[in-house]
Order: structure tokens, then C-alpha cells, then sequence
């Protein structure tokens, strides 16, 4: 089983909250010269409109795709990061996710839950502080 490197875990804790996020992109990626909207993508992954909404919204946020504007009433997108390195990051997570699926899939997982620890640790009860008047 081949590692990843660390600038490509960085990249996907960074920038990749699922797996399904990753898969539209680099479907996007492999039909870059298509312009795709949520309905489409929606058909496509057999997912509902509002999350293929919500995945090309992060993406799009995320500068690893682009929004085109034009005359139709939903918004488009089409693959293109806004730099060459991401562009080139994205191409190396794309060969390692077709020959080392599983080192990519646990990589975002991990990413998760370390999101998930971090949350669920601002609800943890601590002790407060000591204060000036409890020292005396």
C-alpha cells in the first residue's frame, strides 16, 4: 500500500470533506471541458440537487472549480483551480485515488475525524482557570 505524500494529505484535510466531494471532483476534472450544474450532477452520482449544490458551492469556495456565469438560471461549473499547483496536486490525488483507492478514502476519513474530535471537544466540561480571588 503506497502513502501518500504529506502535501497531498495536507491538501485533501484542507480542502476535502468526503468522499463524494472528492469523486465530483475529479469527475469534473475528467470532463473539464463540460460545464456541469446541480442538476446534472445530481443525475449523475444519484444524489439529491441540494447536496450536488452544496458539494460545487466548497468546491467552487474552495478554488478548485470554477463558476461560470451566463444565461442559464442555474449556476455552472467547470473544472479549473485557480493555480497550476493545485491543478498539479489534484492530478497526483487523481492517479493515487485510481491505484491506491484506500490510502486516499482513509486519508479523508482521518481528516474527519479529527474535524470531529476538535467539535466534539468544545463541549468538554473543564475546569476553570484559576482566578486571583481563589488563590488567596
Amino acid at each position: 500500500m503506497a502513502s501518500l505524500a504529506i502535501d497531498l494529505r495536507n491538501f485533501l484535510k484542507d480542502n476535502i470533506r468526503s468522499v463524494g466531494e472528492l469523486e465530483v471532483l475529479l469527475f469534473l476534472k475528467r470532463h473539464s471541458r463540460e460545464e456541469w450544474d446541480a442538476d446534472a450532477i445530481a443525475k449523475a452520482f444519484r444524489i439529491t440537487k441540494p447536496d450536488a449544490s452544496h458539494i460545487l458551492m466548497r468546491l467552487y469556495l474552495q478554488g478548485l472549480i470554477n463558476q461560470e456565469r451566463g444565461a442559464h438560471p442555474l449556476h455552472q461549473y467547470r473544472y479549473l483551480p485557480l493555480t497550476r499547483a493545485t491543478e498539479k496536486k489534484i492530478s497526483a490525488i487523481a492517479m493515487a485515488f485510481e491505484q491506491a483507492r484506500t490510502d486516499v478514502v482513509d486519508q479523508i476519513f482521518t481528516g474527519q475525524k479529527a474535524q470531529l474530535g476538535a467539535f466534539s471537544d468544545a463541549f468538554l466540561l473543564r475546569k476553570p482557570a484559576a482566578t486571583l480571588n481563589d488563590e488567596e
